[in-house]
């Protein structure tokens, strides 16, 4: 049996969202001519409780697809109701998780016939002799999932090919939270490994069998290695797979270094790197990673002027931190060195301190100006300050 497995279509996505549709419905319909099923690992759509135009794209999405023709066929469903027998087998991500045992945007395309959610369920799909049944397991806290996993406790279906489908943070792939699950955490005895939620295509191997994640089908997180978009076709009579590129918006990275660089020269520079880049693609993002050193006047305003410049071709983003600010470092060493500039700080504030008393007309005959800014100087208290400068001043 080929099995198609499409994850992470984010429908509803704020920044490229008819790229997330677009998308979602090539993959879906290049997997319709190809595969017997389809599987999705989670993230259907990009927020829990989505808008109702975007329910309305899911609605549409999978409506079109449920009156196509399959391969395989959906001949039992254990541990949940099914209201269809059209072989697109999903679970929610951690996108759609609400409150528990309240509906998410998943449930209701299920619920509408459209496909089949089998969050802690069996599917079984089969086609001529061959049976495929896969347990899927939908997204929950990290902080629960060990616990639920050995309360549940999968195990394969009896002479079927086993999926274990779930949605989830692997630690292996990022180390940072313990509550992560670990492969040696996902129940043995599964044939395959199905994972949605990371957004880049991995391949690996739990309990001596392979995982696969096959990434989303819509740039999100524009890391650098996110640029191929598509889906996996796996076929479990030779055991292999075959990832399917889509048609995605051009996704293109630029370091450009600078040495001690102001605004304008990073200004210019800037520009004539992104023309270069963007050169020949129709509205590509642009990925701009600024290293090096510069003295910035107003870093934020750069920004601004470089987005507004290609608000209408170009989707552009701008990393800078890998860029040291020089001036930000010379006014802290000047701080050090109690000096802005060449000027002392002390100097300066009595130099500014004198401005002032002649903009007040202060008779500089009646009283030694430098020592009472001596004393105010002295002074951390306001109070204190202006209770020792009156009796200064005999006032």
């Amino acid at each position: 049996m080929k099995i198609a497995i499409v994850s992470d279509l984010h429908l509803g996505y704020d920044t490229f969202r008819a790229d997330a549709f677009k998308q979602a419905k090539q993959a879906l319909d290049m997997a319709n001519e190809i595969a017997d099923a389809v599987l999705i690992p989670g993230d259907i759509f990009d927020r829990n409780y989505p808008k109702p135009d975007v329910i309305a794209e899911g609605i549409n999405l999978f409506r079109d697809l449920s009156k196509k023709k399959w391969g395989a066929q959906v001949i039992e469903v254990k541990g949940t109701q099914a209201f269809t027998d059209v072989p697109m087998i999903a679970i929610p991500g951690n996108h759609e998780t609400t409150v528990q045992n309240s509906e998410n945007p998943l449930s209701l395309l299920a619920l509408a016939g459209l496909l089949i959610d089998t969050s802690h369920a069996h599917t079984i799909l089969q086609k001529g002799a061959e049976k495929v049944a896969i347990y899927g397991f939908g997204s929950i806290a990290d902080s629960s999932v060990k616990q639920k996993l050995l309360e549940l406790h999968p195990r394969p279906v009896q002479g079927a090919f086993n999926i274990f489908m779930f949605h989830q943070t692997m630690y292996e792939l990022m180390p940072f939270n313990e509550n992560f699950i670990r492969m040696n955490d996902l129940p043995d005895d599964f044939d395959l490994y199905i994972c949605g939620h990371m957004h880049n295509f991995y391949e690996g191997t739990v309990h001596e069998k392979k995982l696969i994640i096959p990434g989303s089908t819509v740039l999100t997180q524009l890391n650098d290695i996110e640029k191929k978009k598509g889906f996996i076709i796996f076929d479990t009579e030779s055991y292999s797979y075959e990832f399917i590129e889509i048609n995605s918006r051009p996704f293109l990275v630029k370091t450009i270094e600078f040495d001690n660089a102001d605004d304008i020269q990073i200004l210019n520079k800037c520009i004539d790197e992104i023309d270069g880049l963007a050169k020949g693609y129709e509205k590509p993002i642009v990925k701009i990673r600024l290293k090096g050193s510069a003295s910035i006047m107003n870093y934020s305003l750069l920004i601004q002027k470089l987005k507004l410049k290609y608000s209408e071709n170009i989707y552009l983003s701008i990393d800078a931190s890998q860029l040291a600010d020089k001036s930000i470092d010379k006014n802290i060493e000047e701080l050090r060195d109690n000096r802005i500039g060449e000027m002392p700080i002390k100097q300066l504030g009595n130099a500014i301190f004198m401005q002032k008393l002649k903009d007040l007309e202060f008779d500089f005959s009646l009283t030694d100006a430098n020592a009472l800014y001596e004393l105010l100087s002295q002074e951390e208290s306001k109070e204190k300050a202006i209770k020792k400068s009156r009796e200064f001043l005999n006032i």
